[in-house]
Order: C-alpha cells, then sequence, then structure tokens
C-alpha cells in the first residue's frame, strides 16, 4: 500500500486551515493510501472530531517539537523543518498544509498565504530579527539560520503549490514567482442550508469573527450609528487578551454612539448562532484583504446577502466581485450596501444560497483528488 506523509503544525484549532487538512486527509484516504501525520503539538482527536465532524484515518502521528532549546529557538525552528524534510524520503508522496508555520517543502504545498516574512526581500526578510544585526558576534551566530531558510525557501518554490483564493494566487505569482492552482476551501453548508428557507426574518445585520484587532470590528458599530432602524450582531469568539480588549473597545464605542441597535455577543453556542442566522437578512464582513472568508459563505448558505469589503478573495472569489452581494471601501459605502442588501433581499437570497454550494467539502475532495492522483 502506498504511504502519504501530511505536515501540519496544530490540528487542535479546529479552523479553517485545520479543515483543510482534514479534508486532504479524508482525500489520500479514499484514494487508498496510508497516512502518517507530523505535527508539533499532539492532536487532541476528540476534539478535532466533536468541532469539525471530519473523521479521517490516521495510521501514526509524529511530534516534533518546535523550540526544544529556548536559548536557540531560531535553530529549534530550522531542526524541526529539516527533520520533516528528512521524513520525505520514508513516503511516496508528502502534503504540507501549514506552510506559514513550516517551510518544508513537499509534493504538495496548500499555501493559505505568502507570508512577507518568506516573500519579500532582503529588507523585508530580515527586518524582524534586526538584533542579530547589532553586532558581528550575533551576526555570526545568525548567518547560518539565515542560510538554512534561504535553502528552504528556494525548495518550496519548486514545488506544486495549491492555493484558497485568486487574490491569494496573485500574491504568490507576485511574491514567489510560482502560479499557484486554486482549490477554494471547504466549507460546512450542509448544517446551513437547512436555515436557507425561512421566511420570517428580520431587517438584521449580523457578523461572525473572532474578537481580534485584524478584522476591524469597529466598523460595526460606526455603520450601526447610520442605520438605527436596523438591528446588527457580532457573533464573536474571545478566548486572549487582546480578544477581551477588543471587546471592551467596541462596548466603550457602543456606550458613547448610544446604539440600542447593537448586540455584542461573547462565545456563544452554535444551536443560538444558527438561530440568529436563520432570522436575520445581511452579513457585513469587515476584514481587509481577508484570504477567503469562510463565514461570508456560510452566511450565503443560511440565506444571507453579504456586504464585504471591496478587497481580496472574499470579494474576487465568493462574490465574483460585486456578483453574488454588495462590496464597500468607505463608511459610507457600507451604509449604501446595508440598505441595497436589505432592500433585494427576496431577489438575492436565492442565488447567494446555490453560490455557497461552490464551496462546498465535496467540491473540494472532487478538485484535490484530480490533483493527487496525477502526483501518484
Amino acid at each position: 500500500m502506498m504511504r502519504a506523509l501530511v505536515i501540519h503544525y496544530s490540528l487542535n484549532a479546529c479552523g479553517g486551515g485545520e479543515r483543510v487538512c482534514l479534508y486532504t486527509i479524508r482525500v489520500l484516504n479514499e484514494l487508498g493510501l496510508e497516512v502518517d501525520l507530523v505535527t508539533g503539538e499532539r492532536t487532541s482527536w476528540g476534539k478535532v472530531l466533536a468541532l469539525t465532524d471530519v473523521p479521517v484515518k490516521v495510521r501514526r502521528e509524529f511530534v516534533i517539537v518546535r523550540n526544544p532549546v529556548r536559548k536557540l529557538s531560531l535553530y529549534g525552528k530550522l531542526l524541526t523543518n529539516f527533520r520533516i524534510l528528512n521524513l520525505r524520503k520514508r513516503y511516496d508522496i508528502t502534503v504540507n498544509t501549514n506552510f506559514e508555520a513550516l517551510l518544508v517543502p513537499a509534493d504538495l504545498i496548500y499555501v493559505h498565504f505568502p507570508h512577507a516574512i518568506y516573500v519579500k526581500g532582503e529588507y523585508e526578510y530580515w527586518r524582524a530579527f534586526g538584533k542579530y544585526y547589532r553586532s558581528p558576534l550575533w551576526r555570526l551566530y545568525f548567518e547560518p539560520y539565515k542560510v538554512g531558510m534561504e535553502f528552504l525557501s528556494s525548495e518550496v518554490k519548486r514545488c506544486l503549490m495549491v492555493t484558497n483564493s485568486s487574490f491569494t494566487a496573485e500574491q504568490i505569482r507576485k511574491y514567489l514567482g510560482v502560479n499557484p492552482i486554486v482549490v477554494h476551501p471547504p466549507v460546512a453548508v450542509g448544517k446551513f442550508l437547512k436555515l436557507a428557507d425561512r421566511e420570517d426574518r428580520e431587517d438584521t445585520v449580523v457578523t461572525v469573527a473572532r474578537y481580534s484587532r485584524v478584522k476591524r470590528l469597529e466598523l460595526v458599530p460606526l455603520v450601526a450609528s447610520r442605520c438605527r432602524d436596523v438591528t446588527f450582531v457580532i457573533i464573536g469568539s474571545a478566548y486572549s487578551d487582546e480578544s477581551y480588549q477588543v471587546l471592551n473597545t467596541l462596548m466603550r464605542l457602543r456606550r458613547k454612539l448610544n446604539l440600542r441597535n447593537l448586540k455584542l455577543l461573547v462565545n456563544v453556542p452554535e444551536k443560538l448562532k444558527l438561530g440568529i442566522l436563520s432570522r436575520a437578512k445581511v452579513y457585513l464582513h469587515t476584514m481587509v484583504r481577508e484570504h477567503f472568508g469562510i463565514s461570508v459563505v456560510e452566511a450565503m448558505a443560511s440565506g444571507l446577502v453579504p456586504v464585504v469589503h471591496r478587497s481580496g478573495g472574499t470579494w474576487t472569489d465568493v462574490l465574483d466581485c460585486g456578483r453574488y452581494g454588495f462590496g464597500y471601501e468607505t463608511i459610507d459605502e457600507c451604509v449604501e450596501a446595508v440598505y441595497r442588501a436589505l432592500d433585494n433581499y427576496s431577489k438575492l437570497r436565492g442565488i447567494c444560497v446555490a453560490r455557497s454550494l461552490e464551496f462546498s467539502e465535496r467540491r473540494f475532495k472532487q478538485r484535490m483528488k484530480v490533483i493527487i492522483g496525477k502526483l501518484l
């Protein structure tokens, strides 16, 4: 039996990247391969199955500690990458679904985004390591690490790359000089499609995101202050100090603007989230240059019309540049887009639901089976 090695630093976050990894393992299982997994953190399989509902067969999991010696943390990272690279020799095919955390060459690499530290040239590459250029001694310590990472980067560029959107593909072409294949992430649309036919909906706008600065959630109260006849709901997860700082900022802004039409929900049960989606009409996505936007697809499958920033994969791939929803750049445009989505809800709901099916788990598996099949 042929054997495959899948590389992913940790599955325990159970996010979109982890679903890509799990469904890739499913594809390898269905193609008849034995699958081994290499991680930097032992997988809590019970938790992963409960949160993703994606059962897989993994013969063996290798757990490689990323920074075994704190004082040599740079070389701990480098050593980890080379240890994983050495494992490739034992397998018929290797797949790296966590390129951003583990810069390891493989037969197939799924790139969520080519972060600047790897791709923008000498100055950008090393600016995060400024202290290593402050003295000849530090520089001497750092140079072997730099050589090792440059070797891995050059090897990665020779691999077959798959990515999550045409937006990300353009960044990869621009910075890495590689032409990737676009395979959109698998979205579990099934449970959301059950909500789509509900008719008794309200003029409610929903945003689902973790409470994080990069999500730009402060836009929601600013828009809500100019749409006081519409209810806005943020359904957010908060598990860190930063999350609660963002939440506190939003609460202060809500008080300052005297917003009775804005609800801030934290770590709500899935059943409550689905209930809110089933009664709402519009989904507002606030992040700029989002690589893909799984939550937008879930909302569309639930029967909501999306309003997103006119950038990133959410705009280019999910909404097809405005064919399946509305875009904005300024607050004025966002307010206008919300009202247009509400006014055109009955006309657009059906096509948004149909569009969500293009990003199902089944579509992902079909595409990946063809790609992986050609590598075997």
